[in-house]
């Protein structure tokens, strides 16, 4: 059973484990402390720490029964236990990811692009109305709005009457449903789990730089990119299915994972000008704020020109093979 408490929770949508790995190295040596510069538009470049950035108060608990529910914080807690040492690991540089290594952090990848703000935003403005509409038309089918729902919404920790809420669906009650934030909490577990499941199909590529550039993280470190050559455009915000995304997610200040069918796994080195074209990519698609080892006038520059430019609103939802 879920835990519930009445105490506000501080939640981190980026791990501090996580963050640490994008620790100012001269910070670290000098003060033996864990230090970050955060970049945001029109801002001057800050110091921060790994446990006072990225989080927001119960950002993953909603009110049940007079209580906070925190089963989804205690589900991620779960999971960064399991990733925490798989990502430790990779800072070796011989080191390879095993199958059992990459199922853990295909499910990390999958939650960590829906727990952010961004995710977050996206999936209550996207997703969820697009999946409301379809539990909607499939709501005079008992059996089928069942499947349907445990598929999307209810993971295997989470119960829940569907059957009443079928019928308050056909009562016309669509809007309650698609609102209640127990439900859009535990889809996005659910929905992380469904982007894991095609993420390890692919060819995964643990990347390390040449040493001279670093890579950078952002509020919205999954990078879903869709290049249309033909077009010269990038698609964002296009999800995980489509054939021919590239994924990029950077684990540390030297290290980012590559995800894409076709390129083969295992370890690869990426020149200065790759780096710079992916910490381009984590500007574009931050939602405020990019993360760095370093502070540099160069890096303020180009966020405050490039930075948070990616469009949420234009992203288009396809579920098995119907637009919406």
């Amino acid at each position: 059973m879920p835990q519930k408490s009445n105490q506000p929770r501080l939640h981190h949508y980026l791990p501090r484990f996580y963050l640490r790995a994008f620790s100012d190295p001269w910070v670290l040596e000098q003060e033996s402390k864990s230090a970050i510069w955060v970049y945001e538009k029109g801002k001057a470049a800050r110091r921060g720490s790994p446990d006072t950035e990225a989080c927001e108060r119960d950002l993953y608990t909603f009110d049940e029964g007079g209580a906070k529910n925190t089963q989804a914080e205690e589900w991620f807690a779960r999971l960064e236990g399991e990733v925490a040492p798989i990502l430790e690991r990779l800072q070796r540089r011989e080191h390879v990811l095993t199958p059992g290594e990459r199922d853990w952090l295909a499910l990390f990848l999958g939650t960590m692009y829906l727990r952010t703000p961004a995710g977050r935003k996206w999936h209550d403005e996207r997703v969820a109305p697009a999946t409301s509409q379809y539990m909607a038309e499939v709501a005079a089918k008992q059996d089928a709005f069942a499947s349907l729902f445990h598929g999307v919404y209810a993971p295997s920790e989470f119960q829940v009457d569907v059957e009443s809420i079928r019928k308050d669906i056909l009562d016309g009650k669509l809007e309650a449903f698609a609102n209640r934030p127990d439900l859009n909490i535990t889809a996005m577990v659910e929905v992380g789990r469904m982007m894991a499941e095609v993420l390890v199909q692919l060819d995964w590529q643990v990347v390390h730089g040449d040493g001279s550039q670093f890579f950078i993280t952002s509020d919205s470190p999954v990078i879903p990119e869709l290049r249309d050559d033909a077009e010269g455009k990038t698609y964002f915000w296009m999800g995980v299915e489509r054939p021919g995304v590239n994924v990029w997610f950077p684990i540390s200040r030297t290290i980012c994972l590559r995800i894409k069918k076709g390129v083969g796994s295992g370890l690869c080195r990426l020149p200065d000008r790759g780096i710079r074209m992916v910490n381009k990519l984590l500007m574009r698609c931050a939602h405020r704020r990019i993360y760095a080892a370093e502070p540099s006038a160069k890096i303020e520059a180009l966020f405050n020109k490039i930075g948070c430019t990616s469009s949420l609103e234009r992203s288009e939802i396809v579920w098995e093979g119907r637009k919406f």
